[in-house]
């Protein structure tokens, strides 16, 4: 049985950069916005895939902030502001660049 990494985030942790050991990023926003860093695409290499997911609810209040390296996008945008409550969105890198699954 694997098990799949869990880290839950509030504003005491942004901004934060995801882990290569990061496959569940949950984020709690009742305090305050949370920024999230993606690391280099290249680094984390092609097919390399993490959740976020607004645990708290409170995102539509205070938004998750997920931010592409300065030479990379996420779906073609610099980042990708996570605002509906209890949200959640799955990415990947194909090495190059970020993309959203869902």
């Amino acid at each position: 049985m694997t098990t799949l990494n869990h880290r839950t985030l509030t504003i005491q942790d942004s901004p934060y950069t995801v882990q290569s050991s990061d496959y569940i990023v949950g984020v709690d926003t009742t305090n305050g916005a949370v920024n999230i860093d993606l690391p280099s695409a290249s680094v984390m290499g092609p097919g390399f895939t993490f959740i976020v997911k607004d645990e708290g609810g409170r995102c539509h209040v205070a938004n998750i902030l997920l931010q592409a390296p300065v030479t990379q996008t996420i779906d073609n945008a610099d980042s990708l502001v996570v605002s509906t409550a209890y949200a959640s969105y799955q990415l990947y890198t194909n090495g190059i660049n970020w993309f959203v699954l869902d």
